[in-house]
């Protein structure tokens, strides 16, 4: 029998609706009011509720109703996260002790994810409603993710100071006087080594690659004064809004700005000899490193096994990867030890628990990134753990059964061009990252 009732998250908020996860969803609790006539309806999806509103009259358009019986007489708000198009405006209601308050007034959407939040009082609750209206006629969809209650007064326990790591890192980073001109090269060679490193530098200056390089460069000069410190123990540094929290999802500078940064970083403090730059890519790195699993929000939920893939930590282990590699001339052996252990035990596990748990991944576009973020990650934890080669045969066997399994006879892909596309250049790269660790033909 699945769990219907108030799931704790933490000691201010408790889960009502798991919309997020279809072995705890709650949707068929709910009775559905097609209230526009267009055939407006809510169905489950593999990460959350979709509500598709068919083209029709403006309006109100669909109403979804449940009865419950919670004592919520410790909680005062009402929270649902959701992802509503501009034109549509969310609604709500809760029946306590016989009370019907409205906590949502015609909210809004953003064209992304949110929380939508409202005020309550009273102690049983018996009632949710849940109400879509849009401002013209066109097809429109939207996502729910949850449904919480929340205690105003617990909320301000949850609200402290993370410990604070200040730009020095002691003991973790060399200072930029001690990294010498000479010392500025890769320290593992994952996509090219010290020797190649005077012929890239001047490839980067070539009419081929010039233009590409001054958009890293003016990334790079974007980010020198990041203070990647600050996010350190933000819930898993959340790489994209869809699963985050709003208070853990920053917006411009947040966390997924910073992971992707860290590369760049590297890169253009390698060409360009700059310790400074390096610094930051390996305080970036550091900061991931120190923050906990790099699992979303939801995935750690108490009550729920799903998962969304690993595109969190595939992406995290490889930004702290090329960190490690190209800044690694930034770093004490104690700072390297750090970073080889994150990529392997919060990247690289994690990536082979979902090929083990998802066969669809070798047929899907998740495959080729997934098996590439593998790759990379043994590759940068091999120079300290030698017996992690061992574990560079399985994704290059993957690679190749997915390509069998996407690829089409006529050289297309049911996902379309733009995922075939990115793709085939993801494991065209893990593939050259395969052949030049082994010197063999895959």
């Amino acid at each position: 029998m699945r769990f219907d009732g108030l799931c704790p998250v933490n000691i201010a908020e408790a889960m009502i609706d798991h919309f997020f996860d279809p072995l705890l969803s709650s949707l068929d609790l709910y009775r559905q009011e097609d209230l526009g006539g267009s055939g407006a309806r809510a169905t489950q999806y593999w990460c959350g509720v979709k509500v598709a509103l068919p083209a029709g009259a403006d309006g109100p358009q669909i109403r979804l109703t449940r009865e419950c019986d919670f004592d919520a007489g410790r909680f005062d708000r009402f929270l649902m996260r959701a992802s509503l198009p501009k034109s549509i405006a969310l609604s709500a209601w809760v029946t306590v002790d016989g009370k019907r308050i409205q906590v949502l007034d015609s909210e809004a959407g953003i064209d992304d994810f949110r929380e939508y939040e409202g005020q309550f009082g009273g102690g049983r609750l018996r009632r949710i409603e849940l109400e879509i209206a849009r401002s013209d006629a066109t097809v429109s969809v939207a996502n729910f993710e949850w449904t919480m209650v929340a205690s105003s007064a617990l909320r301000g326990h949850l609200v402290f100071d993370w410990p604070r790591y200040d730009a020095a890192w002691n003991g973790y980073l060399l200072d930029k006087a001690d990294i010498s001109a000479e010392a500025i090269r890769p320290d593992i060679g994952i996509l090219f080594d010290a020797e190649e490193l005077d012929a890239l530098r001047r490839r980067v200056e070539s009419p081929t690659y010039r233009a590409v390089y001054a958009e890293l460069r003016e990334m790079a000069e974007k980010h020198r004064n990041d203070e990647p410190e600050r996010w350190i123990g933000r819930v898993n540094q959340p790489l994209m809004s869809r699963y985050a929290r709003d208070a853990h999802y920053g917006g411009p500078g947040n966390a997924a700005t910073f992971a992707e940064a860290a590369r760049v970083l590297a890169f253009v403090g390698l060409i360009e000899r700059d310790g400074e730059l390096l610094r930051t890519s390996a305080r970036i790195a550091l900061s991931h490193a120190l923050s906990g699993h790099w699992r979303g929000w939801l995935d750690d939920h108490p009550m729920s096994t799903w998962e969304h893939r690993v595109f969190q930590q595939y992406r995290t282990a490889v930004a702290c990867a090329f960190a490690l590699d190209w800044a690694g001339c930034a770093l004490t052996d104690y700072g390297k030890h750090v970073l080889t252990c994150a990529i392997a035990e919060k990247g690289l596990a994690e990536i082979q628990v979902s090929f083990m748990r998802h066969d669809y991944l070798r047929g899907n576009n998740q495959g080729f990134f997934f098996a590439w973020g593998w790759i990379v990650s043994v590759l940068a934890i091999e120079k300290r753990w030698p017996h992690a080669i061992e574990w560079l045969e399985h994704p290059r066997r993957i690679l190749i059964e997915t390509l069998e399994r996407y690829v089409l006879p006529d050289g297309g892909a049911d996902e379309g061009i733009g995922y075939l596309t990115g793709s085939l250049t993801q494991c065209l790269e893990a593939v050259f990252l395969y052949s030049r660790r082994t010197g063999t033909d895959p």
